[in-house]
This record gives structure tokens, sequence and C-alpha cells, in this order.
């Protein structure tokens, strides 16, 4: 109940704040990526997630709900430890970045999406996956950065899944760090002037850093 009036008082605010502009659009994508950058439950995950979809069902033409959807649904895989409901989070999440892929195929930021829903469903079983889904997911990194060099996402994802996977197959610190910090790096000297354009990482990228020294 907290959290619904909490979520009340700052849609009322950001919609009272962005009125003057007449864009419904980007108002209530204001109000949904705050509920997402603030999320750290399943239940609050959820909510954001269902008022991105509800977004994209009036204005069909606009990838960004879809792929601000598919990001939530993979984070909620994460908070879970059953793989039969992790898939059921990434198979929502999955959905939804193929919509965003099919407005947008050439989009740096859909292709990152990609890859990360593809990195969580990997998470799920990565001894059985991790051989089938690797390359697909560095495929989309690479292909992202030869579209757009300054998508720090691109950079901290790849480097996130060099970590995870054994020096032997040409993963580990000497593979991963230096991609994280690289993403510091791009994060640091992006301004995203846009209020509803994916801006998420940096901390967590931070984070991971931590583990590189």
């Amino acid at each position: 109940m907290k959290t619904t009036i909490a979520f009340f008082f700052l849609a009322l605010s950001v919609s009272l704040s962005a009125r003057s502009t007449g864009d419904a659009y980007t108002e209530n994508m204001l109000i949904a990526k705050i509920m997402a950058d603030t999320a750290s439950t399943e239940q609050t995950l959820l909510q954001a997630a269902n008022y991105f979809i509800r977004i994209g069902g009036v204005n069909t033409d606009q990838w960004l709900p879809h792929y601000y959807a598919a990001w939530c649904f993979a984070r909620i895989s994460h908070l879970n430890h059953d793989e039969d409901i992790c898939d059921k989070w990434v198979d929502r999440a999955q959905e939804e970045v193929d919509k965003a892929f099919d407005m947008a195929p050439g989009n740096d930021e859909v292709l990152v999406m990609k890859a990360f829903v593809l990195q969580a469903r990997m998470n799920i079983k990565p001894l059985v996956r991790g051989f089938q889904f690797f390359q697909e997911t560095m495929d989309y990194f690479d292909k992202a950065t030869g579209i757009n060099p300054a998508n720090p996402r691109a950079y901290l994802w790849k480097g996130v899944n060099l970590l995870h996977t054994p020096e032997a197959f040409g993963g580990g610190k000497k593979s991963g760090c230096p991609l994280v910090k690289e993403a510091i790096a791009r994060f640091e000297a992006v301004s995203v002037t846009d209020p509803i354009a994916p801006a998420w990482g940096l901390e967590y990228a931070r984070e991971v850093v931590k583990g590189c020294d």
C-alpha cells in the first residue's frame, strides 16, 4: 500500500511538471522511467513494466516503452531462484524486446537490450546456456558499438559477460575489466539530455569495477 501511494504522488508530481509541454507520451514515459529507476522488488518492477506496456499499447510507433518493459522483466528474473519462474520472466522480457527490435532493428540501445535479455536467460542455467547463447550475445554488443561507439551499456555488459566466462574461453578479468572501465569512462563522457532516453548502468559498473583491482 505504501508503495502504491508513493507511486501515485510520484506520478502526480511528474504529471503536473510536464503538463505544460502538452506531450502525453513524454509525460507518461517520465513517470514510468522514474518508477523503473527506483524499483528494487518484483512488485515495483512489475508495476513499472506494466506501465510501459500500457504506454506502448497507445503509442504503437514507439519502441522505447517495450525496451524499458524488457529491462524490467529481465531484472525481475534476477530476483528469483526457481528456474521455471526465471524463465517465465525472461520470456516476457523477450516478447517486449522483440517488439522493440521489430520497430528499430538498427538501434544500438535495442541491440544492447537484446543481449541483456539473453544474458538473463544464460544466467538461469549458465553451464548449459552459456555455450548456446554466448556468441549471439557478443554479436549484439559488437553490432551496438559498431552503430554507436559511445554507448556505455554495450561496453559494460560485454565486459560483464566476459567476467563470467572462464579464461580458457577468452573470459576473466583480463578481458572483462578493461571493457567495464571503458564503460565508466563513456558514461562519464556522455551527457544525456533527453529525460526518457536510456541512462542506466553507471552505478552497477562502479560496483563491478571494484572487483577488478
